[in-house]
């Protein structure tokens, strides 16, 4: 008797990628953009940090994006964002501290600011001892789903809503997108399209 012939597992080859569809919507033209940029966020800082610097935004660069052309606007994440924040909360606290005081408003500050002190030394405490398990964070980021699952959902839900405007379509979207079950977010994880770029 021969001996069997053992196959060697070869790893199948794709032919097809992923591809994001361009649509007449600027606001989730931009959001693609950003998810392309901020690959990692969760659904709900994606959609959080996005809105907030789409408001920003001029109404030049807004139409950009819904006239498809290519995109010139620099993204901010979640750090540049928080660091902007904290610059202007600096700046203000300057020109604040420069108005002239009297020596019994001096008195009160300074009495504010320790009881701040004490208060955020027990809520540090507090929080170290409330503080959830890492493995708890994580099943609740992978229950909401993953960006790209919302993105997904987004888009497929503009197309049977095309009459909505942009602030009520995104608004709807995510709170439906909230109760939607774990099973069915799943299912959004799939691409809605796919190009074939070669034949072998």
């Amino acid at each position: 008797m021969g001996q069997k012939r053992h196959r060697t597992y070869c790893p199948p080859t794709y032919k097809r990628q992923k591809v994001a569809r361009i649509t007449n919507n600027g606001y989730l033209n931009f959001m693609t953009e950003y998810k392309k940029r901020f690959y990692g966020l969760s659904p709900q800082d994606m959609v959080h940090y996005a809105a907030k610097q789409w408001t920003q935004l001029s109404s030049a660069e807004k139409e950009a994006f819904k006239s498809k052309k290519p995109p010139t606007v620099v993204f901010k994440g979640p750090a540049q964002k928080v660091a902007c924040d904290l610059k202007s909360d600096a700046a203000g606290g300057q020109q604040r501290s420069c108005q002239r005081q009297s020596p019994y408003a001096r008195s009160r500050e300074s009495e504010r600011r320790l009881s701040r002190s004490k208060t955020s030394c027990k809520s540090a405490k507090n929080q170290q001892r409330g503080k959830p398990r890492p493995q708890q964070n994580m099943r609740s980021l992978n229950h909401m789903g993953s960006a790209v699952a919302y993105i997904h959902f987004l888009r497929k839900f503009q197309r049977k809503h095309t009459e909505m405007a942009t602030t009520d379509l995104l608004k709807t979207a995510t709170r439906l997108w909230c109760r939607l079950p774990e099973s069915h977010r799943h299912a959004f994880e799939r691409p809605l399209w796919v190009v074939t770029i070669g034949k072998s």
